[in-house]
């Protein structure tokens, strides 16, 4: 009998907005959300962002770049993508942030 690979469950918050919180990023999907000023706290488990803004936030990166893996390296390359050109206020429809998480979806 072969196992098959568990994926992991995200707790989901969706079109919620966050303003001025130090927020775990780890086992959360976030989905239409708005960070305000935040503090971002971002590990090597698993999140996801679709359609997120982000505004003034800062980020707190505590990830193991685990040698030879080159999804942990290309999902902490995703990572810094959205830090260096974070989305802010699109139009309705638009996509904005891409995802980055720490899973091989």
């Amino acid at each position: 009998m072969s196992q098959q690979p568990v994926k992991p469950q995200l707790v989901l918050h969706e079109n919620t907005q966050f303003s001025s919180q130090a927020i775990h990023l780890a086992g959360n999907a976030f989905k239409h959300c708005i960070f305000d000023r935040c503090t971002l706290v971002m590990t090597n488990a698993p999140a996801h962002f679709e359609g997120c803004q982000f505004n003034a936030c800062n980020w707190r990166i505590e990830f193991d770049v685990m040698h030879g893996d080159p999804n942990t390296t290309q999902t902490l390359k995703n990572l810094l993508a959205m830090i260096s050109n974070p989305p802010t206020a699109a139009p309705a429809g638009a996509p904005t942030a891409p995802e980055a998480n720490g899973s091989d979806n």
